[in-house]
């Protein structure tokens, strides 16, 4: 084969890697914020359950 041949396929594979490789990375950003969320809702959650707690005991 040809050099350039042989250069040009190795370039589309090395960009074919790197955008899969973005890609993963975005999808493992996305999940985790999915999972922060859930997880400040949570907190959010027993925060409001305990100030209503503390306003049951100051009355």
């Amino acid at each position: 084969m040809e050099p350039q041949v042989i250069g040009a396929i190795f370039g589309g594979v090395v960009v074919t890697a790197n955008v899969l490789l973005f890609w993963i990375r975005e999808w493992q950003k996305h999940q985790t914020w999915k999972a922060n969320g859930k997880d400040l809702k949570l907190i959010k959650d027993d925060v409001k359950s305990t100030n209503e707690k503390m306003e049951g005991i100051d009355d």
